[in-house]
């Protein structure tokens, strides 16, 4: 990676490219700072996850929660402190699938490759929030060039790299079982790289892999497996199989949106170079290097239509978000005899102009209720003065089936545990009665299901000291206007019990 620094902040071209992703991702974030009153509902979630400082939460692994947490602690809980997270995190990826790229292709064709990604919807995403999928758009790449180095080189410095990345992976999300099947199709595929099979270095990158992941998987099973339901429920709809199957054209479609417009500018640029005799011509499997491209930027992208069609799975469109940033390596490695005459230029258009519309929007929601963002922080300020009033106590727990209020762990004074959904699965909050281990609050939105919400759960709870109501009208934040927000509030000075 010393290398690829150097390159960068040596050659002009890449330089100013890098400058122009830096200075559009302080401008992304300057944006959100003046429109957004509050970090998105997905980044609430982590911050929750990484505050119970456990080794397994609900839906998702717990690398994103650990990062989320302590960055939010070391800017101070502070919106545009956090708003910077996602464009490190953004940065950090194009630095990486650039050091990748150059793996494979030259410094002009490397940075083509590079900005085709950068002008995607992925990777607008990714610079927009962190969530569990923004997550895995450095280690996917990093993945990746590790394990290239670590099969060209054999060294092994690089397998140890590779069992802690490989580990950190899993950690992010479980979707990247996927990768590592690829990766192990690699292997399997190539007699070049079969021979690593008999090799002691492998199975102790496999060694690694397995003690970091072990603290992750032993909190798995001491849940009770609580988050097996969750992932059938995402990925299974009953035994209606012939229904999974046919979530693959939808899923399709939603990857070819995501390539807007980077991809498509690429493809667009290459439209006569798309030529059979060509293809055939460097489509060799038995070089090395196109091989791991073939399998990495094809393969990998459409392995969940591979796991739909075997098994029936439904899938969902943001399983193949992160999978495409070596699919324009390939294209430009199978039709590169005629691409000389390829320009930066049209990759740098689309970024500037999401911003632009972003930036729109943020002024037009003072007229028009287009996207007004909600005032979470405000909302959360009411329930701390309420309970204040109340009580004495610090808060402990908060029990809710609302996403804004998930908002209590970063804007609370009292920074609770936040429990969003059934309360009973989430056993490493609850001590082994099931209960909280302290004073705690219940939220609900104030709908029918809010008031039925609790209800259904609790098993004791006495008596609340305190049962209110919150509303947050519609107010001016900065550069912008904010919906309405309202909650139902019920407090307790004791532990409560559910089901």
């Amino acid at each position: 990676m010393s290398n690829t620094f150097f390159e960068i902040f040596e050659n002009k071209i890449t330089r100013v490219f890098f400058l122009f992703v830096i200075f559009c991702c302080i401008l992304g974030a300057l944006v959100q700072w003046v429109g957004l009153p509050s970090i998105d509902h997905d980044e609430l979630e982590a911050i929750r996850w990484g505050a119970t400082k456990s080794w397994f939460v609900d839906k998702h692994p717990p690398l994103v929660g650990f990062i989320s947490y302590w960055w939010a602690k070391f800017t101070g809980f502070n919106n545009f402190g956090f708003f910077l997270l996602s464009k490190i995190v953004a940065i950090s990826s194009l630095i990486i699938i650039y050091s990748l790229n150059r793996q494979f292709l030259s410094i002009n064709f490397s940075l083509i490759a590079t900005a085709a990604y950068a002008s995607t919807y992925a990777y607008v995403s990714l610079m927009s929030q962190l969530d569990a999928n923004g997550i895995l758009h450095p280690l996917w790449p990093l993945f990746c060039l590790t394990l290239w180095k670590t099969l060209n080189s054999n060294k092994l410095t690089y397998w140890i790299l590779l069992g802690i990345v490989s580990s950190l992976t899993i950690l992010g999300k479980y979707q990247s079982a996927l990768l590592l099947l690829t990766a192990l199709g690699i292997i399997l595929s190539s007699k070049v790289f079969r021979k690593y099979l008999i090799e002691f270095k492998i199975y102790l990158s496999l060694i690694i892999f397995i003690s970091i992941l072990s603290p992750h998987f032993y909190a798995y099973v001491h849940s009770d497996y609580s988050i097996t339901n969750y992932i059938l429920a995402r990925g299974i709809e009953g035994n209606n199989v012939f229904t999974g199957r046919l979530s693959i054209l939808p899923f399709l479609l939603t990857q070819v949106l995501t390539w807007l417009f980077g991809y498509l500018i690429l493809i667009l640029s290459l439209r006569k170079n798309l030529k059979l005799n060509i293809l055939q011509e460097n489509l060799n499997l038995n070089n090395s290097k196109t091989h791991f491209l073939f399998f990495m930027g094809l393969i990998l992208p459409i392995s969940p239509i591979i796991v739909s069609l075997s098994s029936g799975a439904t899938l969902l469109g943001s399983w193949g978000l992160v999978s495409w940033f070596l699919f324009p390596t390939l294209i430009l490695t199978l039709f590169k005899d005629e691409t000389k005459s390829l320009k930066l230029q049209p990759y740098l258009y689309f970024v500037p102009i999401y911003m632009f519309i972003m930036t729109l929007i943020v002024f037009l929601n003072n007229y028009y209720e287009i996207a007004r963002p909600t005032p979470i922080p405000t909302a959360m300020r009411l329930i701390d003065q309420h309970w204040s009033k109340k009580s004495n106590a610090k808060l402990n727990t908060v029990v809710t089936n609302s996403r804004p209020a998930q908002g209590m762990g970063f804007y609370s004074k009292y920074k609770p545990q936040v429990i969003f959904g059934e309360a009973n699965q989430f056993t490493w909050i609850l001590d082994s009665n099931k209960c909280t281990n302290g004073p705690t609050l219940i939220i609900t939105d104030n709908t029918k299901t809010g008031a039925n919400f609790i209800k259904n759960q609790v098993k004791m709870a006495g008596t609340p000291i305190f049962s209110t109501t919150v509303n947050v009208s519609s107010q001016r934040y900065k550069a912008t206007t904010t919906s309405k927000l309202r909650f139902n509030l019920t407090g307790y000075l004791q532990p409560i019990c559910f089901h």
